[in-house]
């Protein structure tokens, strides 16, 4: 599609540019400031100390190697629960599959942040109750298992990020050629030579990229590691780019080289994936008319759905019915106790707890104003993408996909420095700005996947006629892709509500948001008044999955 008409081109330049600045700004000031000693805009030297210092200092030595162990083992976990519900419910016969696939994405719309917490009332040493209960049954001599270490970080990071990778390949073993693996069947491979020889390899792109996603999320984990991690000394990159810049005087310019390190490991990551990925051909999608045959698991199909429904367990049920038990107590000692029940934790947080209150208003502002930028941004940029001829259309897709290479902490840090002598700094906008500018990617994959779902021919014929681009957009693709879009904006509201690791670098006095609130009541009150927070917390993101589950079903019916 030509565009002739200036206004038009001026919008979508505009519109560019903007988004150009705000990747890349953020980007080029976190380098700068690495090279640097000394305040940016004052006399300053070049150098590569900062860096010398973070090899040369074991502390910084110990929380790379952490990072390292942990995204490691984060992915892992992650990917062997994500890939195995995904071709459970996709491929195989298992009973109550169809119910189960929206169920096993619940986690992805709840807090790693509050799972955190919800393990700690479960596996703490001194207050979780299956170490009690077990303990108290089992006579033994001292807690069998201790959320407070590297192995408690994996277990909460991977159960709760598990769904990244099972979206990603649901949709791809849904849609998979069964002809290879029909093929291997009849030549005599069993179940499990075929899944080895033919599934997996077929479903390699995908694999790759998810895992990858999971890894440079987990690089960039604050909340969950300093729940879990500092409380006894454990410490990864993301803890110390925020202790670096929280403590008195900061060192901005280590935190970014911190930041850099933690960026560069991710780049790695991601250029060897794509050298793998290629120079291979995949073809796993045909142009046939075809739905995949259901793999018959036989008896094991029941051992199929004891997997999916202990996963559900643990993954949403468990927690969630521990966090509120916790929550109408007076005082948790790590057993329910019936003369101990209240609501006066709730009460004192909705209406004595004035910080709470406002940190409430706060998200909600953050996730709707967000959102809804978010969404027009993201509407604008996909019509460039796909709809018009631009030139330089590839440049701008490269810069709009960089931030998913990016650990949320990096970026934060980045629009930290580039905008801290503004106006913007200490303001709701300039999180609002990296809540954006961190999550454009998922906002312009959905938005994307819309646009593409919807022939052009009815906005060429709308432009034949006369119509703008803009009354184009207005009365034909946006009625056309009214469920899509709510379905979208829900889930970047969903998103920019629970964000805590960009938040915690951002915020400033009366600018709480409700993850930074629940993270100071860590330090300042006892479990059953976190757990009364983080119960209002998982309330509103709730809310926000069943609204999504909702419209999705008026996009069904519609």
């Amino acid at each position: 599609m030509r565009l002739a008409l200036t206004g038009e081109k001026a919008v979508m330049f505009i519109t560019t540019i903007a988004i150009s600045v705000m990747v890349l700004y953020p980007i080029g000031v976190l380098v700068y400031n690495s090279f640097i000693i000394g305040e940016w805009g004052k006399p300053v030297s070049y150098t590569l100390k900062n860096y010398a210092r973070i090899f040369q200092t074991t502390r910084y030595l110990v929380a790379l190697k952490n990072s390292l162990i942990i995204s490691f083992g984060t992915t892992v976990l992650a990917g062997l629960l994500g890939i195995t519900l995904a071709w459970v419910t996709a491929r195989t016969n298992t009973p109550l599959r169809g119910k189960l696939e929206p169920l096993n994405i619940i986690p992805y719309f709840l807090s790693p942040f509050v799972g955190a917490i919800c393990w700690i009332y479960i596996l703490s040493p001194k207050i979780g109750f299956l170490n009690i209960l077990l303990m108290e049954n089992l006579h033994l001599d001292r807690p069998p298992f201790n959320i407070y270490s590297p192995a408690g970080i994996i277990w909460v990071l991977g159960i709760f990020w598990a769904p990244y990778v099972y979206l990603f390949m649901i949709g791809l073993f849904q849609k998979m050629d069964p002809a290879l693996e029909e093929a291997s069947r009849t030549s005599g491979a069993t179940m499990l030579q075929t899944l080895k020889a033919v599934t997996l390899p077929l479903a390699l792109p995908g694999i790759l990229f998810a895992l990858v996603i999971v890894f440079v999320i987990s690089m960039g984990a604050f909340a969950v590691p300093a729940t879990l991690g500092l409380p006894v000394g454990i410490n990864v990159l993301g803890t110390e780019i925020w202790e670096v810049v929280n403590r008195y005087p900061g060192d901005y310019n280590l935190a970014s080289a911190i930041s850099m390190i933690t960026f560069g490991i991710c780049l790695i990551l991601i250029f060897v994936q794509r050298k793998i990925i290629l120079p291979r051909e995949f073809i796993t999608v045909t142009g046939k008319g075809y739905r995949p045959s259901l793999i018959d698991l036989g008896k094991w199909k029941y051992a199929t759905l004891a997997f999916n429904l202990l996963y559900l367990l643990i993954g949403v049920l468990l927690p969630l019915v521990v966090l509120v038990i916790v929550s109408i107590h007076k005082l948790w000692k790590g057993k329910f106790e019936l003369h101990s029940l209240t609501l006066n934790n709730f009460s004192f947080i909705l209406t004595q707890y004035e910080v709470a209150k406002t940190a409430v208003w706060n998200s909600l502002i953050l996730g709707f104003v967000g959102a809804t930028v978010s969404i027009a941004v993201c509407m604008i940029l996909v019509f460039i993408l796909i709809r018009t001829k631009i030139r330089g259309r590839g440049v701008l897709d490269f810069v709009t996909s960089l931030p998913i290479g990016i650990p949320g902490i990096v970026m934060a840090m980045g629009v930290l420095l580039a905008y801290i002598r503004t106006p913007l700094y200490g303001t709701l906008a300039l999180m609002g700005l990296a809540y954006l500018t961190i999550f454009l990617p998922i906002g312009m994959r959905n938005t994307s996947a819309i646009f593409m779902a919807i022939s052009p021919e009815l906005e060429e014929s709308s432009r034949t006629c006369g119509a703008s681009w803009f009354s184009t957009l207005k009365n034909i693709s946006i009625p056309l892709m009214r469920s899509g879009l709510i379905g979208g904006w829900l889930i970047l509201f969903l998103i920019f509500v629970k964000e805590v690791n960009s938040s915690i670098l951002l915020f400033s006095s009366g600018n709480e948001v409700m993850s930074v609130v629940l993270f100071q009541l860590l330090e300042e009150y006892d479990a059953t008044v976190i757990a009364a927070y983080a119960v209002i917390l998982t309330g509103i993101l709730l809310a926000a999955v069943w609204g999504i589950r909702s419209f999705v079903g008026l996009e069904k019916v519609s």
